[in-house]
C-alpha cells in the first residue's frame, strides 16, 4: 500500500475514534450529563439558591430530547430541601428554529412530576429569588412552547402546622414569551386538593402577563361545586388590584366564602362585575338562587366587603319565592350569630318563605330591620314595619304599624303594634308562637261597630265602643275575652246609651263556648224605652243560653229565659221562662215562646201571656223596617 494512502487511512481511523469517543463517553459514559450539569452549577451558582442535578438525557438529539430523573434542591445555607423531582421531561423542537435564533418547542411533556414548596421557621415561604441583582435593562427572552403538558404532577405546600397537597394535577396549554409580555392559552386544568375547597375539576381560558398586569380572558373554573367564567385585569404590585367581570352559572357560597372564612350555605346563579382594592371587594350583580335554604327569585344587587362587613348599597328585585323588595342594608360577618340590617319597601312577603313551619302571609309595605343570627335558633328580627293592606294567615288588615320581634319559634308584638281593619285601629302585644298558640292584649275605639255584623254570634250591632281584650289559644280558633264600654249601643233593635259588656270565649271563630254578660242603660228595645237591661248569657256552639235576660222601664218590668239557635237559618230564639209587668199588670208565659229571625225581621211562631185572669196569645210578623202584621186572641182579659 502506497504510503499515501495508509496515511489517510489512518487519518480517517484517528478521526473515527475521536468522534466514537467522544459519542460513548457524552451518549454512554455519561460526559453530556457531567457538562450539563457544571454547566448548570456554573450559571445558578451565586445567583439562586438552588442545585440542580440531571440523571440522564436521551432521545434523539435532533427533534427530542428526554431528560430523566431531574433533582432540584434549595440551599440557602439555613435551610435545605428537595423543591422539585422530575422523573421524566421530554422536549421536541426544530432544529432549524435554533439555528435561526428562535426559542420554540413543539411540545414539552413533564410526566409525574413532584414539587415542594416549604415554610421557613420564621414563617416565610422558602422559594428560590436571585441572590444578585442586575444592573441596567435586561433584553427580554422570547420563546414559545407550543404545546405544554403535565401529566400526574404533584404540589406540596409545607407549613410547620400543616400542609396543602394539590395532587393528580393534569395541564395542557400553550406558551409564549415576545415583548416582555407572556401569553398563556389554558387548554385544560385539573387537580384534586387535600383541601376540598380548591379541587379544579375542569379550566380552560386564556391569560397575559405584561410587566406586573394580568389579563384575564374567558376563564372557565368548575369545581366540585360551582361553575364560573371569569375575565378582566389584575395589576400584580404590593398593593394588589383586580376588576373581573364574573358570570357564575353556579357558585356554591359554602365553598366561595370559605376563601374568607366566612360559613354561609346557598347555590346561586350570577352575573355582574367585581373589583378588589386595597383590600377592599366591590361590585353589582344579578343574582338568584338559594341563600341559607331561602329562595332568592332574581335581584339586583350593588354591594361592597371589607373587613367582615358586606354593605348592601342597593337591593332590588324579587327574594324568598315572589316577594318583591327595593332597599339597602349590611351584614357584620365578623361576630358570631352575625348582625344585620335592611330598610327596604317589600310587596308579598310570606312569613313561611323565611321562617318555615310560621304562618301564611302577605305583606306590604315599609320594612326597617334589624337582625342577629342567619339560620338556627339564632335567627332573631327586630322589624319596625309600616304595612299597607296585609293579610296575615287568614287575617286582613288594611294596615299594620309598629315593632315586632321574629324568632324561629314566634312572634311578638311589641307594645302598641297598630292593625288597621276597616274604620278600627286595634293596639295590641303580646306573642304568637307557631306551634299554632297566641297570647295577645289589646284595645281599640270602635267608630261602627256594624263592620263586624255576622262576624260574631251576633248578627247586627253598631255604634260606638271601646274595648279592652284578651286573645289565648290556638291562632286558627282563639279564645277571647274582655270588657267593651259604649256611650252608643246598638243590639239588633236595641239600641243604649251607656253600655257595658264582659265576655270570656273559648274558641271564638267556630264552636264557641263561654259567657257574655251586658248591662244596658238608658235606650230603648225596639222603639220601647228603657232604664236598664241585663243580660247573662252562655254560648255554647251554636246555642246562647239567656240565664237572665231583664228589662226595666218607668212603666213595666220583664225578666226571662231562653236560648238562641244563630248559625241556623232562620236563627230560633225560644224563651223558657218570662215574667212581665207592665204598670201594675202582670203576666207570664204558658208554654215555651217562638220566634224566628231571617234577614227581614221577626215572626212569632208561638207566645201565649196568663194573668191571674185570662189569657193573650199571638203570633205575626215584626220587620225591620218598621212594618209588622200580627194576630192576637184574648181569652177572658
Amino acid at each position: 500500500m502506497r504510503l499515501k494512502n495508509k496515511l489517510l487511512l489512518i487519518l480517517f481511523s484517528s478521526v473515527f475514534a475521536f468522534v466514537l469517543g467522544l459519542y460513548i463517553a457524552f451518549f454512554h459514559l455519561g460526559l453530556l450529563e457531567y457538562l450539563v450539569n457544571r454547566q448548570l452549577r456554573n450559571i445558578i451558582a451565586g445567583n439562586l439558591p438552588l442545585k440542580v442535578n440531571i440523571g440522564d438525557i436521551g432521545g434523539d438529539y435532533f427533534r427530542e430530547l428526554v431528560i430523566s430523573n431531574i433533582q432540584v434542591d434549595y440551599d440557602d445555607g439555613n435551610s435545605r430541601y428537595n423543591i422539585a423531582t422530575i422523573p421524566t421531561l421530554r422536549l421536541q423542537y426544530n432544529p432549524s428554529d435554533f439555528w435561526r435564533g428562535v426559542i420554540r418547542f413543539n411540545k414539552i411533556v413533564i410526566d409525574s412530576a413532584q414539587l415542594t414548596l416549604t415554610r421557613g421557621t420564621d414563617g416565610r415561604w422558602l422559594v428560590p429569588t436571585p441572590n444578585v441583582k442586575g444592573t441596567g435593562d435586561k433584553k427580554a427572552i422570547s420563546f414559545e412552547v407550543q404545546e405544554l403538558e403535565l401529566a400526574s404532577l404533584r404540589l406540596r405546600l409545607l407549613r410547620p402546622q400543616d400542609s396543602l397537597i394539590f395532587d393528580r394535577i393534569t395541564l395542557k396549554a400553550a406558551l409564549e414569551a415576545r415583548d416582555n409580555t407572556y401569553a398563556l392559552r389554558l387548554d385544560t386544568l385539573s387537580y384534586r386538593s387535600s383541601e376540598r375547597k380548591f379541587n379544579i375539576n375542569y379550566a380552560k381560558g386564556k391569560a397575559s402577563l405584561t410587566g406586573s398586569n394580568l389579563m384575564l380572558q374567558d376563564l372557565v373554573l368548575k369545581t366540585d361545586s360551582s361553575d364560573l367564567t371569569l375575565g378582566g385585569q389584575m395589576t400584580l404590585t404590593e398593593g394588589l388590584t383586580w376588576k373581573m367581570l364574573l358570570q357564575a352559572r353556579r357558585l356554591n357560597l359554602h365553598e366561595g366564602l370559605s376563601f374568607i372564612n366566612v360559613n354561609l350555605s346557598g347555590d346561586i346563579s350570577a352575573e355582574g362585575e367585581v373589583s378588589y382594592q386595597d383590600r377592599k371587594i366591590s361590585g353589582k350583580a344579578k343574582i338568584s338562587g338559594t341563600f341559607e335554604h331561602r329562595l332568592f327569585d332574581s335581584l339586583m344587587v350593588a354591594f361592597r366587603y371589607f373587613d367582615k362587613e358586606l354593605s348592601l348599597d342597593t337591593l332590588s328585585g324579587e327574594i324568598l319565592d315572589g316577594t318583591a323588595i327595593e332597599g339597602r342594608g349590611d351584614i357584620d360577618l365578623g361576630i358570631k350569630p352575625e348582625r344585620y340590617h335592611l330598610k327596604a319597601k317589600i310587596r308579598g312577603f310570606n312569613l313561611n318563605n323565611l321562617v318555615s313551619d310560621t304562618y301564611e302571609t302577605n305583606l306590604n309595605g315599609d320594612f326597617d330591620l334589624s337582625g342577629s343570627g342567619l339560620k338556627g335558633e339564632s335567627l332573631l328580627l327586630d322589624v319596625i314595619v309600616d304595612l299597607g293592606e296585609s293579610w296575615f294567615d287568614e287575617y286582613h288588615a288594611y294596615e299594620l304599624n309598629g315593632a315586632m320581634a321574629i324568632t324561629t319559634d314566634s312572634i311578638r308584638f311589641q307594645d302598641d303594634f297598630i292593625i288597621h281593619y276597616k274604620d278600627n285601629y286595634f293596639n295590641v302585644s303580646g306573642r304568637l308562637d307557631y306551634r299554632g298558640d297566641i297570647d295577645l292584649d289589646g284595645t281599640t275605639r270602635f267608630e261602627d261597630l256594624s263592620a263586624f255584623n255576622r262576624q260574631t254570634f251576633i248578627e247586627r250591632m253598631g255604634g260606638r265602643a271601646d274595648l279592652s281584650f284578651k286573645v289565648t289559644g290556638a291562632v286558627h280558633n282563639p279564645d277571647i275575652a274582655g270588657e267593651i264600654k259604649s256611650d252608643s249601643l246598638w243590639l239588633y233593635d236595641i239600641y243604649s246609651r251607656q253600655a257595658r259588656i264582659d265576655f270570656d270565649m273559648r274558641h271564638f271563630l267556630y264552636d264557641r263556648d263561654g259567657s257574655v254578660n251586658a248591662e244596658l242603660f238608658n235606650g230603648s228595645a225596639y222603639d220601647i224605652p228603657f232604664d236598664t237591661i241585663i243580660l247573662k248569657m252562655a254560648v255554647d256552639s251554636q246555642f246562647v243560653k239567656f240565664e237572665k235576660a231583664y228589662l226595666r222601664n218607668q212603666y213595666s218590668e220583664a225578666d226571662s229565659r231562653g236560648s238562641l239557635d244563630y248559625l241556623s237559618y232562620p236563627q230560633v230564639m225560644k224563651l223558657d221562662t218570662l215574667n212581665l209587668r207592665l204598670i201594675e199588670l202582670n203576666a207570664a208565659n204558658q208554654g215555651e215562646i217562638v220566634i224566628n229571625i231571617d234577614s227581614s225581621g221577626y215572626a212569632i211562631e208561638q207566645c201565649r201571656l196568663l194573668r191571674p185572669q185570662g189569657a193573650l196569645e199571638g203570633t205575626g210578623r215584626v220587620n225591620y223596617d218598621d212594618t209588622w202584621n200580627l194576630s192576637f186572641n184574648a181569652e177572658r182579659l
